[in-house]
């Protein structure tokens, strides 16, 4: 998949925006210093907001897509994404408290949506690939029960996108 998203998105290759790491567990941060895009954490002092695990140590590679794949001219998109040989993982990071969850979540649902669409249309996926979306609240705070308009939500994206929505601050790979 590594060289369907360098054909179909060739500035990936400039700007550090593709990387691949067979660490057993990395988190990935959403930086607010300019360019304002996603990265795996390399340095401690930095705030991680997502983790990834990786107990089997198999290549994952990480591509950020907010001011990589696409600029700020672009419509509406997600922040990164993950992927081994089977699966792709779209992740929208979201600093959000209790009382704006809801709105941030309908945001984030679009821009993952809008993401998975391109990507089909540019034909960077096997038929096979296993396509998942999270979105991540970056707070510690507990999330609450899984409602049924958000189950609602996720069935329609399925539908949609063909693609699996999920909600969590982790992947494991």
């Amino acid at each position: 998949m590594k060289q369907s998203i360098e054909s179909a998105f060739p500035q990936v290759l400039q700007g550090n925006c593709l990387e691949s790491t067979t660490e057993p567990a990395f988190e990935l941060f959403d930086s607010q210093v300019p360019p304002q895009r996603c990265y795996i954490k390399h340095n401690h002092d930095q705030e991680g907001h997502f983790l990834v695990k990786n107990d089997s140590r198999k290549t994952i590679n990480f591509l950020a897509i907010d001011k990589c794949v696409f600029g700020d001219d672009a419509e509406t998109h997600c922040d990164c994404a993950l992927f081994d040989e089977n699966v792709f993982c779209f992740i929208e990071i979201k600093d959000a408290g209790k009382r704006t969850r809801k709105e941030h979540r309908r945001k984030a649902y679009q821009q993952l949506k809008s993401t998975i669409l391109v990507f089909r249309l540019k034909e960077v996926f096997r038929e096979e690939t296993q396509v998942e979306a999270i979105i991540s609240f970056v707070s510690k705070s507990s999330y609450p029960v899984r409602t049924s308009s958000s189950a609602d939500a996720a069935l329609m994206f399925e539908l949609e996108c063909n693609a699996q929505l999920l909600e969590g601050n982790e992947k494991e790979f």
